[in-house]
C-alpha cells in the first residue's frame, strides 16, 4: 500500500471514491487503548479517518489473542448495488449510506455472490456505468480471496463442510426439514454462527412456518441446531441432502413433489382451523402432553380425537402456541409452510397432544349401534328426542347464564346390562362426539375433583359432545346411606351438584351399585332408566346382534342361539365370550362355527361353577 505519504495523498480523494481496498490492524492493549496500523510494518500510526476515501477497508481487531474481522464499505456505488440486490434478504441493513460494516464471514455478501457476478457481467461494457463496474469488480476480487469462495465449488458437488454451513442456508430460502419420519418445509429467517454447549459445537438455523393458535394465524419460529460432531464427524465435506435440513434447491425434482404434498396438507390444515369442533379419526403416533422433562410423550393410538388449538391453550396455559405477524420481507409461498401437526384432545385416552395432520381422517358414525341397545322403542324415541333437541349454551364461562341449562340422564343397574352402550350408541345416532370419563379418574381430593369435573363439563359443552361419567356411584349415593352424614361426602356431592347445575350440555351418569340415591342428585336428573339383568329373549338378541356385527353369522350358528342364550350372561360377558371364540377360530386358522363358541361358553360356565367369578355366581343363582 506504499508509504504513509501516499496514504495521505490518496486520502484527499472524495469519500469512498478511491477504487482500492486496504487492510488495517486495530489492537487494544490492557489499558483499553487502541492503535491502528496498515497490515505490515510502517513507521507511523495514521488516524482512522484518512482511510475513508478507500472503497473497501478491511479491519482486523486484536484483543487478548482473539482476532475478529470486518469489512467497511465506503463506496456509494457498492452500497447502491447491494441495496438493490438484497431487497428480499431478511437480515439486510436498514440504512444504506456509507460506511457500511459487515462482520466476517460476510454472509450477506456471499449469499449474493452469484447476483453480484451477474450484475458485473451486465454492466462491464456500459461506459455510463464504468465507475460502478470498477467498484463492483473490486468487491468481487476481495471476495475471491476469502476462504468462503471455496464453498461455491463444494455446493455444486452437493457437499459442504461444517465451517461453511452458513453459506448453504441463506436467509430467505425454503428448506426441507426431516424430524424422525416427518418432513415439512420451513423458511429460513437467519442463522447463528458456530457456538458451543455440553454437546459440542453447533450452528443454529432460525426458521419460520405458519401456525394457528385458535385465535390468530401467523408466523411461528423454530430453532434447529446442527451439531458438528453429529453430522460432520469426519471433519470433511458431507452431502447436503443427508442433513436433516436441506435447501429445496439441493433436492431438485423431489422438491416439486414435496411442495405439492405440503399444499395438500395445508388444505387439510385450513379446513381444520375453520371448523368450530373438528372431530376426526386418528391412527398412528402422537405426542401426548407429559409432565416429564421433555414435556411430550410419544404414544400410538387408533381412535377419535377433537382438534381444538384454542382449547389446548386454555387448558394447558404453560404450553402457549406462539404466533407473530409475518415479517415485511417474509416468505411469499406461505401455503407450503404448514406445520406437520395440530393440537387437540384424544377422546380415548383423555389426553391433550399434538396430532400429525396426515394421520387424520374423516370417520362415519355407527348409527346401526342404536338398534342394538336393549331398550323398548318408546323409551328409545323419548331419549332420542330429548338428547337430539338439546342445544348447549355458548356462554361457557358465565356461571350465572349456565345454571340449569344442562340435561342429565341417569342409567343404573347391574354391570353388563348396556348402560355404557346406551350413551355410546345415542352419541353415534345423533352424530355427536362422546367424552367418556370414568368416575374413578376424577380423583379423591375435593379440589381436584371440582376442577376436573368443571373441565370435562366445560369441554363437553364447548364441543357439543355427550359427556358420560361412567360408574359415578360415589357421587350418587345418599349422604345418609350409612346413617350418619360424612362431612367429606357432603362436600363431595355438593361439588358434584354445583357442576351439574352449571352444565349446558347432555350428561349421562351410570351406576352399578347405587341403591339409595341422594335426593339432591335425584332432583337434578331429568330422566332415569333402570337396567335389569338381561332376560332370555334379551340375551338371545344380544348374541345375534354381536354375531352379525362381527360378520361371522351362519345358519347353524344362529339356530344354536336359543340354547346358548340359556346361559345367564350379562352383555359384557356375552361380548367377551364371543371374542374368545373368534380368537380361537383365528388361532386355529379355521372358519368360525358353533364348535368354537361352545368351547368359549363352557369355559365361562366352568369359571362360574368353580367360583372364580363369585359375583356372577350369585347372579346365576338369582336367575336360575
Amino acid at each position: 500500500m506504499g508509504d504513509h505519504s501516499s496514504v495521505i495523498k490518496e486520502a484527499n480523494v472524495a469519500k469512498g471514491q478511491l477504487c482500492k481496498f486496504i487492510r488495517l490492524i486495530e489492537k487494544e492493549n490492557d489499558d483499553g487503548e487502541r492503535t491502528i496500523t496498515e497490515k505490515g510494518p510502517i513507521n507511523e500510526q495514521p488516524t482512522q479517518d484518512i482511510y475513508s476515501s478507500y472503497a473497501l477497508v478491511e479491519k482486523r481487531f486484536v484483543k487478548d489473542k482473539q482476532t475478529t474481522r470486518s469489512l467497511q464499505v465506503n463506496s456509494q456505488h457498492i452500497c447502491d448495488i447491494l441495496k438493490e440486490l438484497t431487497d428480499s434478504y431478511p437480515q439486510r441493513p436498514s440504512v444504506w449510506e456509507p460506511p457500511l460494516h459487515f462482520d466476517a464471514p460476510f454472509q450477506l455478501l456471499f449469499h449474493h455472490q452469484e447476483d453480484l457476478t451477474k450484475r458485473h457481467e451486465a454492466i462491464k461494457d456500459d461506459p455510463a456505468q464504468e465507475k460502478q463496474q470498477e467498484h463492483l469488480y473490486l468487491l468481487l476480487e476481495y471476495m475471491n480471496g476469502e476462504p468462503a469462495a471455496l464453498a461455491a465449488d463444494m455446493i455444486r458437488q452437493n457437499k459442504i463442510t461444517y465451517s461453511f454451513l452458513w453459506y448453504v442456508f441463506r436467509p430467505g430460502i425454503y428448506v426441507s426439514y426431516r424430524d424422525g419420519n416427518d418432513e415439512r418445509i420451513l423458511w429460513v429467517e437467519g442463522i447463528t454462527p458456530s457456538m458451543m454447549d455440553f454437546s459440542g459445537q453447533f450452528v443454529t438455523l432460525h426458521c419460520l412456518y405458519r401456525e394457528y393458535n385458535g385465535w390468530n394465524e401467523g408466523a411461528s419460529r423454530i430453532a434447529i441446531k446442527l451439531y458438528e460432531n453429529q453430522y460432520f464427524a469426519s471433519r470433511g465435506p458431507v452431502p447436503i441432502d443427508l442433513l436433516p435440513v436441506c435447501p429445496l434447491s439441493c433436492i431438485d425434482k423431489r422438491a416439486i413433489v414435496l411442495k405439492d404434498r405440503m399444499r395438500k396438507r395445508g388444505d387439510i390444515y385450513d379446513g381444520l382451523t375453520r371448523e368450530t369442533t373438528a372431530s376426526r379419526y386418528y391412527k398412528g403416533p402422537f405426542f401426548a402432553v407429559s409432565d416429564d422433562q421433555e414435556g411430550w410423550k410419544l404414544q400410538t393410538i387408533a381412535g377419535r380425537v377433537i382438534i381444538d388449538p384454542q382449547a389446548f391453550v386454555e387448558e394447558n396455559p404453560s404450553r402457549q402456541i406462539a404466533v407473530a405477524p409475518w415479517p415485511g420481507n417474509g416468505p411469499t409461498e406461505r401455503d407450503i409452510l404448514c406445520p406437520s401437526h395440530v393440537h387437540g384432545y384424544n377422546l380415548g385416552t383423555r389426553q391433550w397432544g399434538r396430532f400429525f395432520i396426515e394421520q387424520l381422517s374423516e370417520f362415519e358414525y355407527d348409527q346401526d349401534l342404536w338398534s342394538r341397545v336393549a331398550m323398548n322403542e318408546e323409551q328409545k324415541r323419548l331419549l332420542q328426542s330429548r338428547v337430539a333437541n338439546h342445544c348447549p349454551s355458548p356462554d361457557l364461562y358465565d356461571e350465572d347464564k349456565l345454571k340449569g341449562k344442562g340435561f342429565v340422564v341417569l342409567l343404573h343397574g347391574v354391570p353388563g346390562t348396556g348402560k355404557t352402550l346406551t350413551a355410546v350408541a345415542i352419541a353415534e345416532d345423533i352424530q355427536k362426539p362422546l367424552l367418556l370419563y370414568p368416575g374413578g379418574e376424577l380423583g379423591h381430593d375435593i379440589d381436584v375433583i371440582e376442577e376436573r369435573i368443571k373441565t370435562v363439563v366445560r369441554l363437553a359443552s364447548r364441543w357439543g359432545a355427550i359427556l358420560l361419567i361412567d360408574e359415578a356411584d360415589i357421587f350418587l349415593e345418599s349422604r345418609r346411606s350409612s346413617g350418619e352424614v360424612s362431612l367429606e361426602r357432603n362436600a363431595l356431592i355438593a361439588v358434584f351438584l354445583r357442576q351439574l347445575e352449571h352444565s349446558t350440555g347432555v350428561i349421562f351418569l351410570t351406576s352399578n351399585r347405587a341403591s339409595n340415591f341422594d335426593s339432591a342428585v335425584k332432583s337434578r336428573v331429568h330422566i332415569t332408566f333402570r337396567y335389569p339383568f338381561p332376560s332370555l329373549s334379551t340375551r338371545r338378541r344380544i348374541w345375534e346382534d354381536l354375531i352379525k356385527a362381527r360378520n361371522v353369522e351362519s345358519v347353524d350358528l344362529l339356530k344354536s342361539l336359543d340354547a346358548i342364550a340359556e346361559h345367564a350372561m350379562d352383555g359384557r360377558e356375552i361380548s367377551n365370550t364371543l371374542n374368545s371364540a373368534i380368537d380361537l377360530a383365528n388361532h386355529e386358522e379355521e372358519i368360525f362355527d358353533k364348535r368354537h363358541l361352545d368351547v368359549a361358553v363352557k369355559t365361562w360356565a366352568l369359571s362360574c361353577v368353580h367360583g372364580f367369578l363369585k359375583d356372577k355366581k350369585l347372579v346365576l343363582v338369582v336367575n336360575s
